[in-house]
């Protein structure tokens, strides 16, 4: 059995220390100078939705049901990616959301690196070994470029990753299982609740892997396994208790949303990971730079950058000194290294026919992009990386000279490489050609030669670096805490030098948005009613609307409801249909406009002209009509655009809607049917006078939700 109990010292509490200083150093200018943390989709898609709860929280008191600002209204309160009620979003109550981003980021890459540190001192990995797993994680290629990106809710479900399974692990190996199980169960419920259910999932094939290795495997006594099962039943229903808050209400979401309609291979495959991309293990800048856009693909696969592989050159040289020798660290190299394997083969999605089985497993045919699971790669890599790091200043000195030796061939390898690539600047090309994309640029050739050369040059003299360090130890000519010191001072200059640009700010950008939400309230504020404004595609994003504060029909995110999809489709965005799983909508103009002044649009906005116009066919939100028309749920969108529809004067009711009580089309109907008008206008109440001189239908231009 594994190690089960973990007594932190005096290094362990300068582990954390260091780890606290790297954090800052990595934010110091957000932390240190009040920059606000900067990332494409935080803006685009977070910040609209985080100012939405901030603004609802101050002015009203209340969290609210329904978010009318995108895609004109779609459930809030279950849409995970709203994360009300994960505890750690708790600043996005207290602070403006650009301000509280900074430092929610912030916090959790430093619980992530503390997380890891404990759960590898947990498997018997000493301070040095775990500092190394800690820095291998928070800091990896992967972890750097989501927050590069501004996908808030990965990052936060990545810190939770290394404590479900040290609880897991605490449960398996302890007196105290229901507790320790309760505890693990709890901390994936809250995962769940950071908004990214798929990241909860990937954790939970973890967990249960990790069971697997920590069992006797006894199939004389069918009852060894009844802990394993316990922990992880025990774990799930706790899980999904804590999490239910969300859960529910999102599968209702789910199901009536265009995520129940996608089933086809290539929509749930979207984002595979190229087998190529394997490179980024050692070159993490193969295909250019993420944080410079420099690239030397075309349309380079988004998840190349975003899931890189790299976790620095030291976890690849400690490899020779892995030790298996005793059954802690066989069990707990060959979990790693499955869980490596695992993960990068499910990452590959399409580019494996091995993907059209794993979609028939529960969960895995409702998600896309198979590369997120590389996030198991990166701990699995950075497990690895501890346990050498542990037996590299474990071994004896017999074991340490040979290990060296092996050490030493795979640097005169990489050493004879660096220097045959740039004696002939052709041969990088010919060497490293295995990784080439079908994207390649052949007229960027000569910059790709540039990069590999550069790249590779880079990673000879870290291991030259590292190796020296190392030697001098063996040779007694530096201490061991010294060598150790140095070595995890190397890994994180690597690593911060690797991802440098990651941590951006942008204050301008946040500082012009402010500009033209305060503009934009000059030219509308005399207009007090309610209305729906049309916002063409424009370099703010497709939320940008919710940020602003107006009501829009368009949107991004991946969730939304599957009808409005086909009442958008009828509207047919630039002479075509949309394409399937597309998650982004700009409105556009169309000769067909009854759909938009069914939706209220009375404002058509571009920001990058800074043009406003009234659309002057618009509808009300509420008005009267007289008659009615029973129509075949499967016409009724098409019905709506026919020659000679007039919605004013009449309104089509899917047949099998209950009887209404109203003269049938053809009787005719007073000139005067009356007059509606909205008293109060909230994202979860309207309320409506209205007075109507006959009978007639009251029209609420409001997205219909069965839940």
């Amino acid at each position: 059995m594994i190690a089960q109990n973990i007594h932190l010292s005096k290094k362990d509490a300068l582990s954390f220390a260091l780890l606290g200083i790297f954090c800052l150093f990595v934010f110091r200018e957000i932390i240190f100078q009040g920059h606000f943390l900067f990332g494409t989709d935080f803006f685009s898609f977070y910040l609209g939705m985080k100012q939405f709860l901030y603004d609802e929280i101050h002015l009203h008191h209340t969290i609210p049901y329904w978010n009318p600002y995108v895609f004109a209204g779609i459930p809030f309160w279950a849409h995970f990616e709203s994360t009300i009620f994960y505890p750690l979003d708790i600043l996005f109550w207290l602070l403006p959301p650009e301000r509280a981003y900074g430092y929610t980021v912030f916090f959790h890459l430093y619980l992530a690196g503390m997380f890891t540190f404990v759960f590898c001192r947990s498997l018997g990995i000493r301070t040095a070994g775990a500092l190394v797993s800690a820095l291998c994680f928070m800091f990896s290629g992967t972890m750097m470029a989501t927050i590069y990106d501004g996908q808030m809710f990965r990052v936060q479900a990545f810190t939770w990753l290394p404590l479900v399974l040290f609880f897991v692990h605490r449960a398996l190996s302890s007196n105290e299982p229901l507790f320790n199980s309760a505890i693990a169960g709890l901390l994936w419920g809250i995962q769940i609740l950071s908004g990214a259910p798929q990241d909860a999932l990937y954790t939970l094939i973890a967990a249960f892997l990790f069971g697997l290795f920590l069992w006797d495997w006894n199939f004389w006594q069918p009852a060894s396994g009844l802990r394993q099962a316990k922990t992880m039943g025990i774990l799930l229903l706790v899980g999904l208790g804590i999490a239910a808050v969300q859960l529910v209400p999102s599968y209702e979401f789910v199901w009536e949303s265009v995520r129940r309609a996608m089933n086809k291979y290539s929509v749930i495959t979207m984002g595979s990971y190229p087998p190529e991309g394997i490179i980024t293990w050692l070159l993490p800048h193969f295909y250019g730079r993420f944080a410079a856009d420099n690239y030397w693909v075309s349309d380079v696969p988004w998840s190349v950058p975003l899931y890189n592989l790299y976790v620095g050159v030291l976890p690849f040289l400690l490899l020779p000194f892995i030790s298996l020798r005793d059954c802690e660290s066989r069990r707990t190299i060959l979990f790693a290294l499955t869980v490596a394997a695992l993960s990068f083969v499910l990452a590959l999605g399409a580019n494996t026919p091995l993907y059209k089985f794993v979609v028939m497993l529960p969960g895995f045919d409702k998600i896309r992009a198979p590369a997120k699971i590389i996030i198991l790669w990166v701990l699995a890599m950075a497990l690895i990386a501890g346990k050498g790091m542990d037996g590299l200043f474990g071994c004896s000195k017999a074991s340490l000279w040979r290990r060296l030796g092996v050490a030493l061939a795979i640097i005169l390898f990489i050493t004879a490489i660096d220097v045959a690539i740039h004696a002939d600047n052709a041969l990088a090309l010919k060497i490293f050609s295995p990784f080439f994309l079908d994207q390649t640029v052949p007229g960027k050739t000569g910059f790709a030669e540039g990069i590999i050369r550069s790249e590779w040059h880079r990673f000879t003299l870290l291991s030259g670096i590292i190796f020296f360090i190392i030697v001098l130890w063996a040779k007694g000519l530096m201490k061991m805490p010294l060598a150790a010191t140095l070595l995890c001072g190397l890994l994180f200059l690597d690593l911060a030098y690797v991802n440098r640009g990651a941590v951006r700010h942008a204050d301008r950008v946040y500082t012009k948005a402010a500009r033209v939400k305060e503009e934009l309230g000059a030219m509308l504020g005399e207009d007090k009613s309610v209305f729906r404004v049309g916002s063409f595609r424009s370099g703010w994003g497709a939320n940008f609307e919710m940020y602003l504060g107006y009501q829009s029909v368009g949107g991004y995110t991946p969730l939304f409801l599957q009808r409005y999809y086909e009442y958008l489709n009828r509207y047919r965005f630039n002479g075509r249909p949309i394409p399937e799983g597309w998650i982004v909508f700009f409105y556009e103009k169309h000769e067909n406009r009854i759909l938009m002044d069914l939706l209220n649009v009375k404002y058509e906005m571009s920001h990058d002209t800074k043009s406003l116009g009234l659309r002057e066919t618009h509808l009300p939100r509420a008005f009267l009509v007289p008659c009615f028309e029973f129509v075949d749920k499967e016409r009724i969108l098409d019905a709506l655009v026919e020659p000679g529809f007039d919605p004013t004067q009449r309104v089509l009711l899917e047949k099998g809607t209950p009887d209404v009580k109203l003269p049938p089309r053809g009787n005719d109907p007073p000139a005067d049917l009356g007059k509606v008008s909205i008293v109060s206008y909230r994202p979860d109440s309207i309320t409506l006078s209205v007075h109507a001189n006959s009978r007639a239908l009251l029209f609420l231009s409001e997205v219909y939700y069965p839940g």
